[in-house]
C-alpha cells in the first residue's frame, strides 16, 4: 500500500515537472507585469494617459496573501500623480485626491518634477478565507482615477515551505495532494491557490509559473 502511494506521488512530481517546463516556456511571452525577476517588486510609470502608458484596464498585477511587495511609482513627466490601493471593486467615483481611509488602504507620496519616484509597501490580507476564490485589490491615481486605475490579483503564497523561493519541494507538496477537494483525504486549504476549494490544475499552473521565483 506504501509502494502504491509513493509510485503515485512519483508519477504525479512527474506530470508536473513536466507541466512546469512547458510553463518556463510560456514566460517568453508577456503575460505578466513585473518590471524584475522579482514578483515581489515592480515598478508603474505615471502617466494621465494610464499607469504605463496602457488603456484602461492598466496592467494586471500578481501578487500574494500575506507577503510584502513594494511598489515602485516613476513619474512618466506630464503632471502630478499619487499611487494608492484601495478595497477590491472599489469605483473611481470613490476615490478622493489626499484622503487614504476607507476604502483607500494606502498610498504612496505624490510623484511630479519635483519628486520623479515613491515606493509603496504593501501587504495584502485578502482573501481572507479558505473558501472564497481569489482575493484582490484596486489601485489608482489618487488625481486621475478615470484614466489610471487597474487591478491587483492576490493568490495564497505558492512558497509553502516557506524558504522564499518556489522549489521543487513546493512542487512535491502540490503533485501530493493534486486532484483532492475539500475536506478530505490529502486535501491541503494551504495548497489551493486560487482558493476554490480544489486542488487542479490551476493551482499546478501557479506554482509552475512562479516556480524558481524568490517569494
Amino acid at each position: 500500500m506504501i509502494g502504491t502511494q509513493v509510485g503515485g506521488m512519483k508519477r504525479s512530481i512527474i506530470f508536473l515537472a513536466i507541466l512546469i517546463a512547458g510553463a518556463l516556456l510560456v514566460q517568453t511571452r508577456p503575460i505578466k507585469v513585473v518590471a524584475t525577476p522579482n514578483p515581489l517588486t515592480f515598478s508603474l510609470i505615471a502617466l494621465i494617459s494610464g499607469w504605463n502608458a496602457t488603456t484602461r484596464p492598466n496592467p494586471a498585477l500578481t501578487e500574494f496573501r500575506g507577503v510584502s511587495f513594494t511598489t515602485k511609482v516613476v513619474w512618466g513627466g506630464d503632471v502630478p500623480h499619487i499611487y494608492a490601493i484601495y478595497v477590491n471593486g472599489t469605483p473611481s467615483t470613490s476615490v478622493v485626491l489626499g484622503s487614504c481611509v476607507s476604502p483607500c488602504l494606502a498610498a504612496s507620496a505624490q510623484v511630479s518634477s519635483t519628486r520623479t519616484t515613491a515606493s509603496l509597501i504593501f501587504t495584502p490580507s485578502v482573501p481572507p478565507d479558505d473558501f472564497s476564490g481569489v482575493g484582490g485589490y484596486e489601485y489608482y491615481c489618487q488625481i486621475h482615477p478615470d484614466t489610471m486605475h487597474g487591478h491587483i490579483k492576490i493568490f495564497k503564497n505558492p512558497d509553502f515551505d516557506p524558504d522564499h523561493l518556489v522549489d521543487i519541494v513546493d512542487v512535491a507538496k502540490v503533485a501530493f495532494a493534486y486532484g483532492s477537494v475539500c475536506c478530505t483525504g490529502r486535501w491541503n486549504a494551504t495548497l489551493d491557490l486560487n482558493n476554490d476549494a480544489k486542488l487542479d490544475i490551476l493551482d499546478v499552473a501557479v506554482v509552475a509559473f512562479y516556480f524558481g521565483q524568490p517569494i
